[in-house]
């Protein structure tokens, strides 16, 4: 299974994981390099963690691997935006945000991602994928 994160003239990088926990940190890492990289501020970078950590957790909890054992996480710039994606076998059910008790220690990570960015699901033979996409800073 590569970890191997390649970076386009486009604007894009994407790696596959083991579907396990610690795959979390190593999309976080890659991602933060690929962006400060690129230029990034790291308010931007520390959302865009944020983000692909929220996704990749709720993936290892939720969902099935894809067929390999694996999950895909990828980004790009999309002009103004950032498109971070996290795909996976599927769950029993399609993601969605909720309203965790005070006491709860879980259920707020679709809402991080959504006061972080706008997204989306879209489910297909063999699994699913969620996409988040993030303004980018102007010049």
């Amino acid at each position: 299974m590569s970890t191997f994160v390649s970076p386009s003239l486009r604007g894009s990088a994407s790696m596959d994981l083991p579907f396990t926990p610690a795959s979390a940190g190593a999309a976080r890492r890659a991602l933060s390099t690929w962006l400060h990289d690129l230029g990034y501020d790291d308010g931007l970078v520390d959302d865009a963690q944020l983000v692909i950590t929220e996704l990749v957790a709720n993936s290892v909890l939720h969902a099935q691997p894809l067929a390999d054992g694996s999950l895909h996480v990828g980004w790009q710039c999309e002009g103004d935006r950032l498109l971070l994606t996290v795909r996976d076998g599927g769950g029993v059910s399609v993601p969605t945000q909720r309203v965790a008790a005070p006491e709860a220690l879980g259920g707020r990570g679709l809402g991080i991602v959504d006061a972080l960015g706008t997204w989306t699901v879209e489910t297909e033979s063999g699994g699913s994928a969620i996409h988040v996409r993030m303004d980018l800073p102007l010049g």
